[in-house]
């Protein structure tokens, strides 16, 4: 894996300065290309760049992060805890969008409130995903051959309000992000 541009190789950016930008990054992290994450990261976020999110999703975390740049930890009461440094972040979008790619995962997400002062912002957004998942069924035939596998398709959609708050470096990027993610019924 190359190494993210430095500050020096980096064009100014101001992306966080307005709600209208700084929500169309967030879309762009679930869109792009795999293969253009890194890149595409770099021109957002700092190469010391951390995220922390408390998830309160009453879910399991089916996504174990064990790469030593990024952890998972599953609390009781559905909390999901997330660490990334940028390396960790960058396989975590990329995931992302590869299920993305492949249609298993959907997203919409508009910020509802955004506040800058100075270095720091502060950014609340309601999102909506939808994941498609295959899973084999068993299914009784009427012929001879008794059981049969099917493929069968169930689509889970969760809402959730993120409440985020953010540093920006003096180049416009993000040197680091703390957020809650609420899930909504």
């Amino acid at each position: 894996m190359s190494s993210p541009p430095s500050p020096a190789q980096t064009i100014p950016t101001n992306f966080a300065s307005h709600a209208e930008t700084y929500q169309a990054a967030l879309r762009n992290l679930f869109a792009g290309d795999p293969a253009t994450t890194e890149a595409d990261l770099a021109r957002l976020f700092t190469p010391d760049f951390t995220l922390e999110a408390a998830n309160n999703t009453n879910s399991n975390n089916s996504n174990n992060n064990t790469n030593n740049s990024s952890s998972s930890s599953s609390g009781s009461n559905g909390k999901n805890d997330e660490r990334y440094d940028f390396a960790g972040f960058v396989a975590h979008v990329r995931r992302l969008r590869e299920w993305t790619r492949q249609g298993a995962v959907e997203v919409a997400l508009e910020t509802v409130q955004f506040l800058r002062d100075g270095a720091q912002l502060a950014e609340r957004h309601v999102s909506t995903t939808t994941m498609t998942k295959t899973t084999a069924g068993t299914t009784t035939s009427s012929s001879s051959r008794g059981a049969a596998d099917e493929e069968e398709e169930v689509v889970v959609v969760l809402r959730a309000e993120t409440f985020q708050f953010a540093e920006v470096a003096e180049d416009g990027r993000v040197k680091w992000i703390r957020e809650v993610v609420v899930r909504r019924e």
